[in-house]
């Protein structure tokens, strides 16, 4: 009764639309020289990146579910590779995408994308606009490393979906 009483009290307080979701999403690009490779390591929640893919008119997806469709991990790709554009001094590079997994807290997906034989790297421009077409307040984070050293940390928004990273 109480925490009914309270639930009540705290909605009475809260003004109308103070609650709502986050919308954010990560990517993280590493420049490994070792293996002469983009390793790329996206984290997109899994709620709204369906919700994307059912405005393209896919349905009954189940993302990293049991139940998920045999097409998921192509759709993904065409998507992904839509929304993040990469150019490597110049030249525009397409990733391949190597798979995905779930978080640890069920709620997004963890996608694996690799660019190889990438040798020395002057400049990278990035253009990050995953799931913009969804939401306005969709922030985006990109990290740019070079193996262990942190060239660029971004923030992308709706007006603001690109940059050119300096090695």
């Amino acid at each position: 009764m109480l925490y009914s009483v309270l639930l009540v009290f705290i909605g009475l307080l809260a003004p109308s639309g103070v609650f709502h979701d986050i919308h954010i999403s990560k990517c993280d690009i590493k420049h490994d020289t070792e293996d002469r490779a983009l390793q790329i390591t996206l984290h997109i929640f899994i709620d709204d990146l369906e919700k994307s893919l059912e405005e393209q008119g896919e349905e009954g997806l189940f993302i990293l579910t049991e139940q998920e469709r045999v097409d998921v991990d192509s759709l993904m790709e065409e998507y992904i590779n839509e929304h993040l554009r990469i150019t490597v001094d110049g030249q525009e590079v397409l990733p391949y995408y190597l798979g995905k997994e779930i978080s640890d807290d069920l709620m997004a997906a963890w996608c694996y994308l690799e660019v190889p034989e990438v040798d020395d790297v002057s400049e990278i421009e990035v253009i990050y606009d995953v799931l913009m077409e969804l939401y306005n307040d969709q922030r985006n984070i990109v990290t740019v490393k070079q193996d262990r050293d942190r060239k660029a940390y971004l923030l992308f928004d709706i007006k603001e979906r690109q940059a050119v990273v300096e090695f």
